[in-house]
């Protein structure tokens, strides 16, 4: 099966993909938003004809900025309609254009008499929802813990009492984002 796949170019939602593979098979794949239930009869279907060197190249095909899951199956015929066959997902989604960025302000502040860090995130492109963005706290040792930022929003502002600007660290669970520190 496929290897490795990766986007050639990009540019105004048409992407070319490039893949590697171990076989010399013909591969279809199919666009799903990511964490859906798999390919239906409306997912984008690109064919990857072999290349030289074990190496796909895709016809140029439209699709919008986002986090997709792939679906590789092997080709079987293209007249007098496409058929494939043996289905598996890619072992990770793929990211469309460019990931979604998201801005983390950190302040060390007082609030009620306790010193703690006010946190400010904002995304201007895409939603942030609950388990996307999680934070741990590190004290002497390093809590394993994640505490999941609770939001459904374009813009977060919460207070994190008794850490300083230090002892916090943001990550993503969703790979469509990335974290910008201001």
């Amino acid at each position: 099966m496929i290897t490795d796949l990766k986007i050639k170019s990009y540019i105004q939602n048409k992407c070319i993909f490039r893949a590697k593979t171990d076989t010399d098979n013909n591969y279809v794949l199919q666009f799903c938003p990511y964490g859906g239930k798999g390919p239906t009869k409306d997912s984008p279907i690109i064919d990857l004809i072999l290349n030289q060197n074990n190496e796909l190249i895709s016809h140029s095909i439209e699709l919008k900025r986002g986090l997709y899951d792939v679906y590789v199956s092997v080709l079987k015929q293209v007249e007098p309609e496409v058929d494939f066959c043996d289905t598996e997902k890619y072992h990770k989604p793929l990211m469309i254009g460019e990931k979604y960025k998201i801005y983390l302000v950190k302040e060390e502040v007082e609030c009620y008499g306790e010193k703690g860090i006010h946190i400010k995130l904002e995304s201007k492109d895409a939603l942030m929802e609950n388990k996307d963005i999680y934070y741990r706290i590190l004290g002497k040792q390093i809590d394993l813990k994640k505490y999941y930022v609770p939001s459904n929003s374009y813009k977060v502002d919460f207070f994190v009492q008794g850490v300083d600007e230090t002892n916090i660290i943001f990550d993503v669970e969703n790979p469509k984002f990335e974290i910008i520190e201001q």
